[in-house]
């Protein structure tokens, strides 16, 4: 019986260190996965850019993506080397607005799925004026290891923020 009793309780250790470890991994993977940030070889993190970005372009609100359903539409953060990104879009407008900084370990791989999610965001948004315009401006680049698309009716002092942000690391 003792025997027994002290199985269960092992197993249910098992499982129980099996279950913490998914739920931080889904917790990292919604949002900036700053715990596998490398801080020692880069000063600033996707969330720093992220807000400097909103902050130096008019960007109407904006709020952090961070349920999964919704990151999955934006690309597949589970490739690419990725050890860190941010994912902020517009909430309720009528302007399109999105800004998605990634580092990773492969940059030309997340460049191209951003302008994959660029082309997405002119294919959708190709009827509504509005949001064509902001589609069709939107920029992508890569920059020392981070990966970015800024979708804005006017993304260039937001673009430069970053840029400049990155380079001064």
């Amino acid at each position: 019986m003792r025997r027994t009793a002290i199985a269960a309780a092992a197993m249910l250790a098992v499982l129980l260190c099996g279950c913490s470890a998914t739920a931080i991994s889904e917790v990292n993977s919604g949002g900036s996965n700053i715990s596998a940030y490398d801080s020692e070889n880069n000063d600033i993190s996707c969330e720093e850019l992220a807000l400097l970005a909103i902050d130096s372009g008019v960007f109407p609100d904006m709020v952090k993506v961070t349920e999964q359903a919704l990151l999955d539409t934006v690309m597949d953060f589970s490739q690419y080397g990725i050890d860190e990104f941010s994912v902020y879009q517009q909430a309720i407008s009528v302007e399109l607005s999105e800004i998605v900084i990634v580092h990773s370990s492969q940059p030309d791989k997340t460049e191209a799925a951003l302008t994959q999610r660029r082309e997405a965001l002119i294919k959708q948004y190709s009827f509504y004026p509005e949001q064509k315009e902001s589609a069709e401006n939107s920029v992508v680049f890569s920059l020392d290891g981070y990966s970015v698309l800024i979708a804005a009716k006017e993304p260039s002092a937001a673009v430069e923020a970053v840029k400049t942000a990155i380079s001064a690391v």
